[in-house]
């Protein structure tokens, strides 16, 4: 079944810490619309789509978070209207089929550890901007 294990929308705030999602159909947590908020640590793994799935005009941050055995990592996902600046720092995204993927976010991203990644606007509005990422072997 297609399903996410947290689906929040709407205009609210919120603070994810230490939560995990594991075998979800779609993404193991995804925030959209207007939601902000953040999200601290936590596993996300062997999920659908995204482990982590910002997306669609929410403004969240991802810190201190492990996403791995995901379609994706990590996901900023938007539509041209929607550009959001957030940020992303000391998380682990690895083993996915991508780690990492921008789209019509603008993602400052520091002190991760990733392999992949994949932001297809690269642009003032869509940029995935990197400050001492380790890529592991």
């Amino acid at each position: 079944v297609s399903v996410d294990g947290f689906n929040l929308h709407g205009y609210g705030h919120s603070e994810i810490v230490g939560c995990t999602a594991f075998y979800c159909g779609d993404d193991g947590i995804s925030h959209h619309e207007g939601c902000s908020g953040f999200i601290d640590g936590g596993e996300w793994a062997y999920n659908g789509s995204g482990g982590i799935t910002p997306s669609f005009g929410s403004q969240i941050d991802v810190r201190n978070a492990s996403a791995h055995h995901n379609k994706i990592g990590i996901q900023w996902l938007g539509k041209s209207d929607q550009c959001r600046y957030t940020k992303m720092c000391n998380c682990l995204a690895v083993d996915n089929t991508t780690d990492v993927y921008c789209k019509w976010y603008v993602v400052e991203a520091w002190n991760n550890i990733f392999r992949t990644k994949d932001s297809p606007y690269s642009s003032a509005r869509s940029n995935l901007i990197e400050y001492g990422t380790i890529t592991p072997q």
